[in-house]
Parts: C-alpha cells; structure tokens; sequence
C-alpha cells in the first residue's frame, strides 16, 4: 500500500507541476474521480443494495439510509445501506474502502 501511495504523490505532483494554477489543479482532480465515485455510488445503491438487502425493494428504497448513502458523493462518508450484509461482521457495510477516496490518513497504520 505504502508503494502505491508513493507511486500516486508522484504522480499527482507532477500533474500539479505542469499546470500550477490550484482551482484548476483541483478541477481537473475533481473531474478525474467524481465520474467514477458517482458510478460506484450508483452502482452500490441502485443494483447491489436492493439484492443483498434483507428488505423488500419498496421498503428499501423508502428506507431514509437509501437517500443518505448518496451524501457520499458530497464526501460525507456513508456505509450503510437499509438491510444489507446483516449476517457480516460488520453489518450494513458497504463499500467501507470507498474513504480511500476523502480520508486516507484513517486507513493506515
């Protein structure tokens, strides 16, 4: 992991010094990551959420933690969904690596 950190600064750092200007550096980042976040949030919600789910689609889609696992795309960290991977250690988990993307410091030790 502390490789692919690495190998990623670099890169991201060389990307800023070809263009130093910081809102554009950052709006280029943005347009690079959120595209991708949306799909998996999507994704996540939409179509794996309703078929792990103990609850029935009309529940689940009511259910307020459907709506609230979208602030994800605002980087406000979500990981439950209404119902899903109940049996798992961790249960209504989903996607807990997806604060890889907004915190990464808290992943690591």
């Amino acid at each position: 992991m502390y490789i692919f950190l690495s190998i990623s600064g670099f890169l991201i750092y060389k990307s800023y010094r070809s263009d130093p200007n910081v809102l554009r550096f950052l709006a280029k980042r943005a347009l690079r990551l959120w595209p991708g976040l949306t799909v998996v949030i999507a994704l996540s919600a939409v179509i794996l959420g309703p078929f792990v789910s103990s609850l029935d689609a009309a529940e689940y889609f009511a259910h307020p933690l459907f709506t609230l696992y979208f602030w994800n795309l605002a980087l406000f960290p979500i990981y439950h969904l209404p119902g899903s991977f109940e049996s798992l250690p961790y249960p209504g988990v989903v996607n807990g690596s997806i604060s890889l993307v907004w915190c990464p410091k808290n992943n690591y030790h």
